[in-house]
């Protein structure tokens, strides 16, 4: 995989079981975001999740899905996590 063209995506929880991967590099388009990438993981590993049960980091801080990512951002779809 071109690392000059990727985002590292770690993956936690429901994700990482779905996937089978604690952590992968793929490919961004110009001006993709937080939003499409969750769409695209879903739809290559067929993973059923809505978009509303997670929150997206990207290099450690939560941000918008409509954040615009840039080559070698570190991303994670982080799932809702049970308090008490």
């Amino acid at each position: 995989m071109d690392k000059k063209s990727s985002v590292h995506l770690m993956y936690f929880a429901y994700f990482r079981e779905m996937t089978g991967l604690s952590e992968e590099d793929l490919t961004i388009e110009k001006g993709e975001n937080g939003r499409t990438l969750f769409y695209r993981v879903v739809e290559k590993y067929g993973i059923k999740a809505q978009i509303s049960h997670f929150r997206l980091a990207v290099n450690e801080e939560f941000v918008s899905f409509d954040q615009e990512l840039r080559v070698g951002d570190q991303v994670a779809f982080i799932p809702p996590v049970a308090g008490g």
